[in-house]
């Protein structure tokens, strides 16, 4: 996976934004009402959140169960353990050990940035 590194002033102003910006909002929404066709919230899932950047999506996921977070931006895990993610991890997806272990896995706004996206 190739490291994108966002600057630290850009990251901190995007972070700032997460709650209030209407986009973060709308994928929030969207995200909801799709998982909600095929789970009941309060599910007890095991939902891996890829690329889980500052936990943006935290939010929408923790209503269906555990989260776990993984993307290799260290900013962006510093940001998302204000977060209660059950487990998070400064690392590329591919190197993660947890074959068949999750019941959903979340890549929103990831596979486009990952060069091997058939191996991920």
């Amino acid at each position: 996976m190739k490291n994108l590194k966002m600057k630290k002033s850009n990251f901190t102003l995007f972070s700032k934004l997460n709650e209030d910006f209407w986009y973060v909002q709308s994928r929030r929404d969207l995200l909801e009402k799709i998982l909600l066709k095929y789970f009941d919230k309060c599910s007890n899932l095991k939902i891996l959140d890829a690329g889980c950047g500052a936990g943006f999506n935290y939010p929408t996921l923790s209503g269906f169960g555990a989260i776990y977070g993984v993307d290799l931006n260290n900013l962006a895990i510093a940001q998302a353990k204000k977060y209660d993610y059950t487990k998070l991890f400064h690392k590329d997806i591919n190197s993660l050990k947890y074959r068949n272990y999750f019941d959903v896995i979340v890549a929103i706004e990831l596979i486009e940035h990952i060069q091997d996206d058939q191996k991920t």
